[in-house]
């Protein structure tokens, strides 16, 4: 498995603004780096070009390998392009990408839209409105190595964050 830089870089991909900018900021709060996309189709090409700058990167009977270019996923699954359940399934027919966790973003919160998501190769859901503190925890479970310290300044940081039922996040 790559090395996990400090701090980690999350992939956000949702079409709707303020969904990316909430997000955004509550990784922001505790130093991940984010970078956000509007949908599966950018997010394929990002990932594509940062692979291949990775790769490029790469020096024979290097000692260390560097950091691979995206730690983690957090995805929408409606979205305008390409939707989150075909880019899901795309990322995981590559098996470079295997390591990377990807995290569903649904306002549906029903069993059998779960288990579908799950199946596609996400390794959690996280159902919208969400509470920043479910965001951060989500991600800590499943995020390689994850700094312990970090996870727990997660509820000091966040203690009382009001639920955004303003936006369908």
């Amino acid at each position: 498995m790559p090395f996990l830089r400090e701090p980690p870089i999350i992939l956000i991909v949702e079409n709707d603004q303020a969904n990316r900018i909430l997000a955004e900021r509550v990784l922001e709060l505790v130093q991940y780096q984010s970078i956000a996309v509007s949908n599966g189709r950018e997010a394929l090409d990002l990932l594509a070009e940062r692979l291949a700058q990775w790769t490029r990167s790469l020096l024979p009977g290097q000692a260390a390998t560097p950091a691979f270019p995206v730690d983690f996923i957090l995805t929408d699954l409606s979205m305008p392009v390409l939707d989150g359940m075909t880019m899901i399934r795309l990322i995981r027919s590559q098996s470079v990408y295997d390591h990377i966790p990807i995290v569903a973003l649904t306002a549906s919160a029903s069993r059998m839209e779960r288990q579908r998501v799950l199946r596609m190769g996400c390794v959690d859901v996280l159902t919208k409105p969400y509470h920043p503190k479910e965001l951060l925890d989500i991600i800590a479970r499943h995020l390689p190595r994850a700094p312990e310290e970090q996870h727990a300044n997660h509820s000091t940081l966040l203690r009382g964050a009001p639920r955004d039922h303003g936006s369908d996040l």
